[in-house]
């Protein structure tokens, strides 16, 4: 793919009398000699690269080896901010728990006003929210890795040209 690769310029899909062609339009001195080309060149081009995906048993024991490496240091990883979230979101719950336990004293005292109170409370509770999503969206993210490290493990294995 030689020529296709001097333009970096986005290629646009048209049909033209059955056949599917890519085109890009380019800046005048633009190395890229040819401005269009077929489906079946695209094709061919991408059939002589398949053979290069094609890993090695040691290059897939190795590969194997990685995931386990990295998804072991992700779950390490998301324990630790578990663990700091879970911290965090004690200590929202303690100064949310004082601050209704004392409602009536912090506002006669003045350390509140009656919507600088209702300010903070909302405040607490946006904050706890935000670590709850943050932790699913975690949680999320892992399995999805997980999910997806496995997929690549099983199309390398069953890759055929």
């Amino acid at each position: 793919m030689g020529y296709l690769s001097e333009c970096n310029r986005v290629y646009t899909p048209y049909t033209k009398k059955g056949i599917q062609y890519f085109s890009s339009r380019c800046v005048t001195g633009c190395g890229n000699a040819k401005k269009s080309c077929n489906l079946s060149y695209i094709e061919t081009e991408l059939g002589k690269l398949m053979p290069e995906l094609f890993l090695e048993p040691h290059e897939l024991e190795e590969l194997d080896q990685k995931a386990d490496t990295g998804i072991a240091h992700l779950e390490a990883k998301l324990n630790k901010e578990k663990d700091q979230s879970d911290r965090k979101q004690r200590k929202l719950n303690e100064d949310l728990s004082y601050l209704r336990e004392n409602r009536l004293d912090l506002l006669k005292s003045g350390v509140y006003s009656p919507s600088s109170y209702i300010e903070e409370e909302q405040h607490l509770i946006a904050e706890l929210t935000e670590i709850k999503e943050s932790e699913v969206i975690s949680q999320e993210a892992l399995h999805q890795t997980i999910k997806e490290a496995m997929k690549l493990s099983e199309l390398l294995n069953n890759l055929t040209v």
